[in-house]
């Protein structure tokens, strides 16, 4: 007996199918153990984490000082009175400064296109630059 008929025979067909149903559950649970695994991770990590939490301290740290800004309509059109909108903020900062700090400034302050108006105070030489990307604001420009 060869072939079709020796696997008839011996149940080949029944023990394929049951060896299929066996891999494929498999791979099911193990799909599903995969996908759980973040949240048993974290369960085990709140389990292990000490119950009571640290006091929190008291301090609030200091308020930074408000700036009232009159932002001109034509912003950044009249670079000189970009200038004199930004010296406040220069002058927070302390001299020199760099670049990334006055950006962040602009930006907590909401001053529209910072990018663009600190390009244009570059090039007008309001702000010079003191080497290794410190910056100082030109007061004789301004003053004039």
């Amino acid at each position: 007996m060869t072939g079709f008929e020796a696997i008839s025979y011996y149940n080949g067909w029944v023990m394929a199918a049951l060896g299929a149903t066996i891999v494929f559950s498999g791979l099911a649970v193990l799909s599903t153990a995969v996908a759980l695994m973040p949240k048993l991770l974290n369960a085990i990590e709140r389990a292990l984490a000490p119950s009571e939490k640290p006091p929190v301290e008291a301090e609030s740290p200091a308020p930074e000082p408000e700036i009232a800004f009159k932002v001109p309509l034509s912003c950044p059109a009249d670079i000189r009175e970009m200038a004199r909108l930004y010296e406040p903020i220069i002058h927070e900062l302390g001299e020199p400064f760099q670049l990334a700090e006055l950006y962040k400034k602009t930006q907590f302050h909401d001053l529209p296109h910072p990018h663009l108006t600190i390009s244009c105070l570059r090039q007008a030489d309001f702000l010079l630059s003191q080497g290794e990307g410190m910056f100082v604001l030109n007061k004789e420009k301004l003053a004039r």
